[in-house]
């Protein structure tokens, strides 16, 4: 009986450690489309060179946190294109014919082929990243 408690509690000890891994370098900022706060969608984040994408989802407010694919959260310092991905909701009109909603976020910067979008993230992270968007 002595032994199944020590392995439960060995068990029960291990578990309680934290499964997310910091990246080195913090990366969080604020999203606008002409000037307003972007208030949905997600960014994702392709480095230039080696390493691990990542991803941001926009807050109501405009700001995002990054985190990895690999569970980390933060950004490894360098070079990355963003590209943005946003929901497009549909509506019924007054026929009960399904309407396509209309995305305000031209094609060029959802583009995962051609990024129009760079940023560089420092060594030391950022709390900064400033990405303004016209929707002309």
């Amino acid at each position: 009986m002595r032994i199944l408690f020590l392995i439960v509690m060995c068990l029960g000890v291990a578990g309680c450690g934290s499964n997310t891994k910091q990246a080195s370098s913090t990366a969080s900022g604020t999203i606008k489309l002409d000037g307003k706060p972007l208030t949905s969608g997600t960014l994702n984040f392709y480095p230039a060179n080696e390493g691990n994408s990542a991803f941001a989802v926009i807050n109501s407010d405009g700001t995002f946190t990054v985190n990895t694919s690999a569970g980390t959260s933060g950004l490894e310092p360098g070079e990355y294109s963003v590209v943005i991905s946003y929901e497009v909701p549909s509506t019924i009109d007054d026929e009960s014919n399904e309407v396509p909603g209309i995305n305000p976020i031209p094609a060029k910067f959802r583009n995962e082929e051609n990024p129009e979008i760079s940023i560089t993230v420092p060594k030391s992270g950022t709390d900064a990243l400033s990405i303004d968007l016209t929707s002309q």
